[in-house]
């Protein structure tokens, strides 16, 4: 079933539960700020005193969010997602969903040492070209109740198992 826009949120919910269940509270990194997706991160981040660093490409989609600029929410213009200093900072979460869509393989390869690393529209490998990326994940599960799918991925969590197992 398609639904469209917003069906990553179960995922990034958990993620972002999991990442509080390890004791992991290093700041989200959000690439690609969306109507779900932002404002999601930034109730859950704000409720729990977590940073949130929001970074899009878009500079009208980014003035759609820059009344939730906080001293903990950061919102930045980047001008692609290439070889971004972000992706050497410490993050406990990521949600790669940015609107450059020969990038997000980029993306979700250079965030592999992040715990716990959210892609959405993983389904359209085709348009993402998440493939290589995805082969550097010891663990991975992919919800596929709604499309577009979103695929979980760490190299330290089981995600398979956690959420393999609770057949969402």
């Amino acid at each position: 079933m398609s639904i469209g826009i917003g069906s990553h949120t179960v995922l990034l919910s958990i993620a972002f539960q999991l990442t509080k269940e390890i004791n992991n509270n290093n700041p989200v990194l959000e690439l690609g700020a969306g109507l779900n997706s932002t404002l999601l991160l930034h109730g859950l981040c704000g409720y729990n005193n977590r940073k949130l660093v929001t970074l899009e490409s878009n500079m009208d989609w980014l003035n759609t969010f820059n009344n939730l600029k906080r001293d903990w929410h950061e919102i930045k213009l980047v001008g692609n997602f290439k070889n971004l200093p972000e992706y050497n900072q410490e993050w406990s979460l990521a949600l790669v969903d940015h609107g450059i869509a020969e990038q997000r393989e980029d993306s979700a390869f250079a965030l592999k040492n992040v715990p716990i690393v959210v892609c959405h529209d993983s389904c359209h490998y085709w348009l993402y070209g998440y493939d290589r990326a995805f082969k550097e994940y010891k663990y991975q599960y992919t919800w596929k109740s709604f499309q577009p799918y979103t695929t979980i991925l760490s190299n330290t969590i089981d995600v398979e198992s956690l959420l393999g197992e609770r057949n969402l």
